[in-house]
């Protein structure tokens, strides 16, 4: 069997979002997805209950008394780990010291495993209002239950959730705004990257702009993010300008 990407994700949404994604990039065909059920400060109390740290053991004894999707798999089929979930500031059990925590121990994918965050939830994928910049400044409460599903889909650009998983044009504007915001959130400078931002360097901005402060967090999606992250700064900006120009009509 040759390795594979393991994608452990809070929710099913991550998985159909992804796919609208997925297509369009296919070398990213060898992913096995695990859908975790919960969020991830309770991921971090498994973790913490277990003194190896070793967490592929962890999830596929979860798997197994849900489902079958990691029954035939072993640690040495995969070569990367990714973690998608949520910042849910919200939760019972939540906690930013837990956040700071997570993402020093998963940063590294071939190691624990490379852990994105979306602020607040991964629907901020689609949280772009207007086809503008607006979506630079663009916040929204954390602390609190904003019932931010219905948020989005009350906002955001008329469309943008069905079609942008077929509009290639459509899709770059996403993806390469939500890199700019990682950027404004860092650097303060809402243009694309010229070097990667890293997780827990996004986390720390967040906090200390945003979270103590103001009790928000800058809507960002972890998708885009980790794009970059797999393929590189320079090379996710020409795939993404192909990308148009392979779906051009002549």
């Amino acid at each position: 069997m040759s390795a594979k990407i393991l994608f452990v994700s809070e929710g099913p949404k991550e998985g159909n979002q992804f796919e609208k994604i997925q297509k369009h990039f296919s070398d990213l065909d060898g992913i096995v997805h695990f859908v975790f059920e919960a969020e991830i400060y309770q991921l971090f109390k498994l973790i913490n209950e277990d003194t190896d740290l070793d967490i592929f053991p962890l999830i596929k004894e979860r798997s197994s008394s849900r489902n079958l999707e990691l029954k035939d798999f072993k640690r040495t089929d995969f070569d990367q780990i990714y973690f998608f979930f949520d910042y849910d500031g919200h939760a019972t059990q939540a906690s930013d010291e837990i956040i700071i925590q997570m993402l020093t121990l998963f940063n590294e994918e071939t190691d624990n495993g490379s852990l994105f965050i979306s602020y607040p939830m991964i629907e901020a994928f689609y949280h772009i209002e207007d086809l503008d910049e607006s979506f630079q400044s663009l916040t929204v409460k954390c602390k609190e239950n904003i019932r931010y599903k219905q948020l989005v889909n009350d906002k955001c650009a008329k469309g943008l959730i069905n079609e942008c998983g077929k509009n290639a044009e459509l899709l770059k504007f996403v993806i390469e705004s939500h890199l700019k915001k990682s950027n404004f959130i860092v650097r303060q400078s809402y243009t694309l990257p010229e070097e990667l931002n890293e997780q827990s360097e996004i986390f720390k901005h967040q906090l200390n702009r945003h979270i103590e402060p103001n009790a928000e967090v800058a809507v960002l999606a972890s998708f885009p993010l980790f794009l970059q992250h797999y393929y590189g700064v320079i090379n996710l900006n020409m795939m993404l300008q192909n990308l148009v120009d392979s779906n051009k009509t002549p």
